[in-house]
């Protein structure tokens, strides 16, 4: 007969982790904005220079660190408690 304690501390330890998981993931997110924002100065800087496929290099990392970046954010915002599925709609944009 199981009392539940231990599919409560399972649980807990679950969602430990998963606060862990997107701890480190928002750390990582933080740092890709930040080098997005470097990338696209460099890019204006290089451009403004005349120096075409050196921006055109600053600008190629930009769509991947977008990309994890907007996964991060979703996995985010499915995890607050008040947004259910029904909420997320993806392509909504603000």
């Amino acid at each position: 007969m199981s009392t539940g304690l231990s599919d409560t501390k399972e649980e807990s330890n679950h969602d430990h982790q998963e606060s862990i998981f997107l701890s480190e993931h928002n750390k990582e997110a933080q740092r890709d904005l930040k080098e997005i924002i470097r990338l696209a100065k460099e890019a204006d800087e290089r451009f403004e220079a005349g120096e075409y496929q050196a921006a055109k290099s600053s600008l190629a990392a930009i769509p991947s660190m977008h990309m994890a970046i907007t996964e991060v954010c979703e996995k985010n915002y499915r995890e607050e408690p008040e947004n259910t599925e029904e909420a997320y709609r993806p392509g909504n944009y603000l």
